[in-house]
């Protein structure tokens, strides 16, 4: 009796999916477009933010360098 509950689950659920599906492909071109739209976001504010890192990182090296040779030049 299990197994059959069970395949009946799937059948409708298959087939729920499978409606689901074809009322979404009305709107494919502009899932698609979405989709495009995303991507080119996150690739953009990743790229800002490893810009950004390189930036931090340019300028913590730049004040270190200055920091220690401002200390050494005191020093003597």
């Amino acid at each position: 009796m299990w197994l059959v509950t069970w395949k009946l689950f799937g059948f409708f659920v298959r087939r729920m999916f499978a409606a689901v599906l074809a009322k979404l492909a009305i709107f494919q071109p502009v899932l698609e477009d979405f989709l495009v739209l995303a991507t080119k976001i996150v690739r953009t504010l990743t790229n800002r933010a490893l810009e950004l890192d390189h930036v931090i990182l340019g300028h913590s090296i730049i004040i270190k360098v200055k920091v220690g040779l401002y200390y050494q030049n005191k020093r003597k």
